[in-house]
């Protein structure tokens, strides 16, 4: 039974120790925009970089915002785990909860040029509904597969545009050129274990064979040049896969340090099981001891 009970105790640990060392790290990092905008088919030749607002609406006039972030921050062999668009709504008018989609823009456009007259593109068959209430602060639209796009190559990154046409309604949130609550693009991913390189792997000779170098006599007398030999800030500057391996293993050192610790955690869990189960054991024993005694001492009253 007590054994029972040590495993069952000890079974968390011993998951945590072995499944954690193998799962990459994650990391969330959040991206603001680098340009936006919205289109107004009421005013079809209004440019509107400098305002305050991106404004979706279905009411007098139709309206779509366009928000595009800049994806270089993110490594390319990142494996995207969730992207969220977020954008900060401040003012509301009509019905109290509208319907909003996301589509991609197939096309390039300029921020400080795009108007309703020329606008982008947009597949609204890609995008996904979101309701939009009007109480104000981040409303958040989930577009992990265009970022896993964008990331793949399989479309330009031309950014994301927000509007729809039902309904009667006007939403508006702020921009990047306010001075707060800035358009968002929160993306979590994950980075994949680093493989060994082929010249860590590999063994080394037991004696390299080295080719003689001519001296300098017969560089002389052959009339040849002797090439210059690399300047120590050229050979101490590491390459980018080096900088690479660097980066990936410190993911590696954060792994093995937590594991060494849940290590040390249920070692001392077993040291403190092994204390508790030898008490019981010694508390027999000086009960046993104290029973002989007084069995000793009532053989001596009746001698």
């Amino acid at each position: 039974m007590k054994r029972v009970k040590l495993l069952i105790f000890l079974l968390p640990a011993l998951i945590l120790l072995f499944v954690l060392p193998g799962i990459a790290l994650a990391e969330t990092t959040e991206l603001t925009a680098v340009a936006d905008s919205f289109v107004n088919d009421g005013y079809p030749e209004n440019n509107y970089a400098s305002a305050h607002s991106l404004v979706i609406s279905h009411d007098s006039a139709y309206r779509w915002s366009l928000v595009r972030f800049d994806l270089a921050s993110i490594p390319e062999e990142a494996t995207i785990d969730s992207a969220t668009l977020k954008l900060y709504l401040y003012d509301s008018s009509g019905d109290s909860s509208i319907p909003t989609m996301t589509a991609k823009i197939l096309n390039g456009w300029s921020e400080t040029q795009v108007k309703w007259s020329n606008r982008p593109m947009f597949d609204e068959s890609t995008g996904l509904t979101v309701n939009i209430d009007t109480t104000p602060g981040y409303k958040s639209w989930e577009i992990t597969d265009f970022v896993e796009n964008w990331l793949e190559g399989e479309l330009p990154n031309y950014g994301v545009g927000i509007g729809y046409g039902a309904g009667s309604f006007s939403r508006s949130f702020r921009s990047r050129e306010y001075t707060s609550n800035h358009p968002l693009l929160s993306i979590t991913y994950h980075l994949p274990e680093p493989s060994p390189s082929p010249e860590e792997s590999a063994e080394p000779s037991s004696k390299p064979e080295v080719s003689p170098s001519p001296s300098s006599e017969a560089v002389a007398e052959e009339g040849a040049t002797p090439e210059p030999s690399p300047s120590p800030e050229e050979s101490a500057s590491p390459s980018p896969e080096e900088e690479s391996r660097k980066v990936l293993g410190l993911f590696s050192t954060g792994q093995a340090l937590i594991a060494s610790l849940i290590l040390l955690a249920l070692i001392g869990a077993v040291i403190s099981f092994i204390g508790y189960a030898r008490k019981p054991k010694e508390k027999k024993k000086k009960k046993s001891e104290k029973e002989e005694e007084l069995d000793e001492e009532e053989n001596n009253e009746e001698e």
